[in-house]
């Protein structure tokens, strides 16, 4: 496969033309061939450029290594030829060699010189470290599987590699260990850590969010807060730009035993978010029984209303969990509160047709009245209410 596209040679400078046929010549691992070519024009192997056509559109001309680098199994002999005869241009080639796991050639550009701690663009201009390359592992599909899954782990000697060069592991632009648990590495996340890597701050969010997202265990979580993560680090913005903290992020996952050691950890269960609503609103705003149940046994305060007045029953009689509604109702929630545009629990349940809140309702004491059966759409809804008037 072609490295870059060939224009048609009518358009090409005389400069461009002896860089396709040196990399011609790459491509086709002849060393002797890109030597002569090299030589005879005096080309400068350093060159690189963008070239734009009629069009509009541009194309990248790599510098000669990081085309080298892209078939570098094929032809070490001209890296090395390239390496020894003054090729600089290490930016693009050293983000190859990492991004595909090379240690050999990751050690000879570092050796000659490469800076390990230059920032790489992704094609959304954001800058990246090398570690953050190296830790990417993109889906492809697995044939024997039949499914898509995560490349494999590139190999630790590359990542020491890295590590032995003072690569940074605290750099502005990334959060190296919440992209490790992303990627679901979560020993390079340990080691990056003991290694000095930072947890606290502004890094902790990221860190805990990813380590429920994508499969971290309780060692994963319990390791990172003995190291400094903060238990009630919070987003900036979540949904409606909430500040949430992580409880309330792992208030609407199932991940019960997680949960429990940031709980352990100094976690804070009544945390409110900028709209007022805490982790056991959270989890009645979704289908995670276990959690309300969680939250409940761990002493979550049932009855603390945010800033339109909703309490955690609110929300079940809202969405119609009636799961939920029982565990706080059993648990002595206030069924007589009202929001802040004068609605009861009884009255939101009547409203959404909850019939199986309600019955738990009258059945724990309300007592409607005949407006509830005005409140009600559903026919079914308002024989219920009739019966206990």
């Amino acid at each position: 496969m072609r490295l870059l596209k060939q224009y048609n040679s009518i358009f090409m400078t005389s400069k461009e033309k002896d860089y396709w046929n040196i990399l011609d010549a790459i491509e086709k691992n002849d060393l002797d061939r890109m030597v002569s070519h090299i030589r005879k024009s005096n080309f400068d192997i350093n060159y690189e450029t963008f070239i734009e056509d009629e069009e509009g559109e541009s194309t990248y001309y790599m510098p000669l290594l990081a085309c080298a680098m892209e078939t570098s199994e094929q032809n070490p002999a001209i890296i090395d030829w390239l390496l020894e005869n003054g090729a600089q241009s290490y930016d693009t080639a050293l983000y190859i060699a990492v991004a595909k796991g090379d240690t050999k050639n990751v050690q000879k550009m570092l050796q000659k010189g490469a800076d390990v701690n230059l920032n790489h663009f992704r094609p959304d201009e954001k800058k990246i470290s090398l570690l953050d390359v190296f830790l990417m592992r993109p889906l492809g599909y697995n044939e024997q599987l039949q499914t898509y899954t995560l490349d494999p782990e590139k190999p630790l000697s590359t990542f020491q590699a890295l590590l032995n060069a003072g690569i940074e592991l605290n750099p502005k632009e990334s959060n190296l260990v919440a992209r490790a648990y992303q990627n679901r590495s979560p020993n390079y996340a340990k080691t990056l850590i003991q290694k000095g890597a930072r947890v606290d701050g502004k890094r902790s969010y990221e860190i805990l969010r990813n380590i429920f997202l994508c499969d971290g265990d309780d060692s994963d979580l319990d390791f990172v807060l003995r190291n400094g993560a903060d238990p009630n680090a919070s987003s900036g913005m979540t949904l409606d730009n909430n500040k949430w903290t992580i409880l309330h992020f792992a208030a609407q996952t199932e991940r019960i035993s997680l949960f429990e050691i940031l709980f352990r950890g100094g976690a804070k269960l009544n945390a409110q978010d900028d709209n007022g609503d805490t982790p056991l609103h959270v989890s009645c705003l979704t289908d995670v029984p276990t959690m309300t149940q969680t939250l409940v046994e761990l002493g979550a305060d049932l009855n603390i209303q945010n800033r339109f007045g909703y309490t955690p029953l609110h929300y079940c009689c809202h969405t119609g969990r009636s799961f939920q509604a029982e565990v706080l109702i059993r648990a002595f929630a206030d069924l007589k509160l009202a929001t802040k545009s004068g609605l009861t629990v009884m009255q939101i349940a009547a409203g959404n047709d909850n019939l199986k809140i309600l019955e738990l309702l009258f059945n724990f004491g309300e007592k409607p009245t005949m407006d509830l059966v005005e409140k009600a759409n559903l026919k079914k809804t308002k024989t219920l209410i009739a019966q206990y008037l």
